[in-house]
């Protein structure tokens, strides 16, 4: 595609009529543990950037303030679903697509782990964007909150639970998140070794005892051996109510593969 000033931002969004309309109103286009602290911030983390919360970003939305919404993943994911309201510019595009330089900015990403926004962000910040911020917690934390979703024609509004990767899911530990991370492996397993900052859910009672102070928005991720236990359970919760379920892709076995640490 072509540079991206207001003119290519107009054709980006060309594509899907509702965003043309809301930004043109906007004025932008012209006619580990249950919750806790599971890890110490990386040094990745030392580049921070401006973050927004949902709430405030929704506000925004409602109160019809001019800004672009970002979403920064790659193409097909954000087909599947998106906040509503969010155009799509993949992270690698934003370098060579600038953005209006009037624009206030919100960038987001998937939220769990995952890096397209920061990267999204250092580009911003390299071409000299002057306002723009990361939506905190992603799409997770906006659909947890139950903000709305756009998806595919024909898929469910509130889709069930998908994957985290190991390596996201690292990243998210280190980072330092709230999260509840829960262990559905048998004790002795869990005992030999486990993910840092997890919590045994062996048995459902064990983990409906782990999930019952939560609330709907806490971000859960659950993992297994890689038997595929997980997701079922994962399911489940997000059948009762749990808008912010994960769980992790390949257990403990994609965890080992990939040489990750563990803590006993």
């Amino acid at each position: 595609m072509s540079g991206i000033g207001t003119r290519g931002v107009a054709a980006w969004i060309g594509r899907a009529p509702a965003l043309a309309g809301a930004l043109a109103l906007a004025g932008l286009l012209q006619p580990a543990g249950v919750l806790g602290s599971t890890g110490v911030a990386s040094a990745a983390a030392a580049e921070s950037f401006r973050k927004v919360s949902p709430a405030e970003v929704a506000a925004w939305q409602e109160r019809g303030e001019a800004f672009l919404f970002v979403d920064v993943r790659p193409q097909g994911q954000y087909e599947m679903k998106h906040a509503r309201g969010a155009l799509n510019i993949p992270a690698f595009a934003l370098s060579s697509k600038p953005l209006p330089r009037a624009a206030k900015v919100v960038l987001y990403d998937d939220g769990t782990g995952t890096a397209e926004a920061e990267g999204a962000a250092r580009a911003l910040r390299a071409l000299g964007q002057p306002d723009f911020s990361i939506l905190d917690g992603g799409l997770t934390a906006w659909e947890g909150r139950g903000l709305p979703i756009v998806t595919q024609p024909g898929r469910s509004a509130s889709p069930l639970v998908e994957p985290i990767g190991a390596e996201d899911l690292l990243r998210l530990i280190d980072s330092g998140a709230r999260l509840a991370l829960l262990d559905l492996r048998g004790a002795g397993e869990f005992a030999e070794g486990r993910i840092p900052g997890a919590r045994s859910a062996a048995t459902p009672a064990l983990l409906a005892q782990a999930v019952a102070r939560l609330q709907p928005a806490d971000l859960i991720v659950l993992y297994d051996g890689g038997g595929g236990e997980a997701r079922d359970s994962a399911e489940q919760l997000r059948r009762k109510g749990f808008r912010a379920v994960k769980y992790l892709h390949g257990g403990t076995l994609a965890w080992i593969q990939k040489g990750l640490r563990e803590e006993k």
